[in-house]
């Protein structure tokens, strides 16, 4: 078998580390501007956690900025919505809130065109 140079191989063939991954497809840029927020907040309104969940509702606040999102495409509102699924996920306010790992067959699956929000499937 005659071995390939690596020049010329397509992006899906080369070798990836995870380090070539999260170069490409994560993004430190937004996390400094969700921690930057979370700084922020912390100093007008206190600790989240005397916030969330009794007196705020995560989830909710996280779809306000995702419809914000969707009328604006100001893409601060995907960061304030990640925030809000972080402090969710820090504070839950579902009482069967858990973290399950879970394989592609349990998904919900990818969206593969823009969507609408009133077009997203109601589960609950």
């Amino acid at each position: 078998m005659t071995e390939v140079p690596l020049s010329e191989l397509t992006y899906m063939e080369k070798p990836k580390t995870v380090e070539s991954i999260l170069k490409r497809d994560f993004s430190e840029d937004f996390v400094q501007k969700m921690r930057n927020r979370i700084a922020t907040s912390h100093f007008k309104y206190g600790w989240a956690k005397e916030t969330f969940p009794d007196k705020g509702h995560a989830l909710g606040t996280c779809m306000l900025e995702i419809l914000s999102y969707y009328e604006t495409g100001n893409l601060e509102y995907l960061v304030d919505a990640a925030n809000y699924c972080l402090l969710e996920f820090k504070n839950p306010s579902l009482p069967y809130a858990h973290f399950e790992a879970t394989d592609s067959h349990k998904s919900p699956g990818m969206v593969k065109r823009v969507i609408k929000p009133w077009e997203i499937p109601r589960k609950i």
